[in-house]
């Protein structure tokens, strides 16, 4: 395959650079490097839990609507809600 590819190989183009696109790339340039150890960490320190690794926007929902709760509640006089 690599093989079949080099005969589109144009050496011209790999030695033109654009320098200030550099400051732009620099953000997917590091986390190239470091996106291999982003999940183990993020399993390890979730422990593992499924429910817990998977944040769907139903969750989010749920979480915003208990945190408009409680803010009410304690708007109120502080009252939890069940």
């Amino acid at each position: 395959m690599l093989g079949a590819a080099a005969t589109d190989v144009r050496p011209e183009l790999l030695a033109a650079a654009n320098w200030d696109a550099l400051p732009d790339a620099l953000p997917v340039i590091a986390l190239a490097f470091v996106y291999q150890n982003v999940v183990p960490v993020i399993t390890t320190s979730l422990e593992g839990n499924v429910g817990k690794i998977r944040w769907e926007p139903a969750q989010a929902a749920r979480a915003a609507r208990a945190a408009q709760a409680a803010q009410a509640a304690q708007a109120a006089g502080g009252a939890r809600p069940c």
